[in-house]
């Protein structure tokens, strides 16, 4: 299997889990890319922007998201772990505002 078939095998069974997992209503996308995590091992990001007025899931509901993501990973024989995170309408990054020395 190629790389990129991988990835967008891998990039598919994320995206079904998360549309089976959360409100349907509540997704406004989901981006997955693939990179190395903090120790250089390969790994999956997966962001989740959700519509305005739409909570972030509670810590049960994102380990439940993390588990489901991974066996299905793991069922396409892909190790990578899935890393989560969301953002919603309103989200600002945070700004350095102190002065430079």
């Amino acid at each position: 299997m190629t790389k990129m078939t991988e990835n967008v095998d891998a990039e598919t069974a994320v995206k079904t889990v998360v549309g089976r997992l959360l409100d349907k209503d509540a997704i406004d996308d989901i981006r997955v890319t693939w990179a190395e995590d903090q120790i250089g091992e390969p790994a999956l990001f997966v962001s989740v922007r959700l519509t305005k007025g739409h909570k972030r899931p509670s810590g049960a509901q994102t380990i439940e998201l993390l588990t489901a993501m991974k066996a299905a990973l793991l069922d396409i024989d892909d190790e990578r772990f899935p890393y989560l995170s969301y953002s919603a309408p309103g989200d600002e990054l945070a700004e350095d505002t102190r002065e430079s020395a």
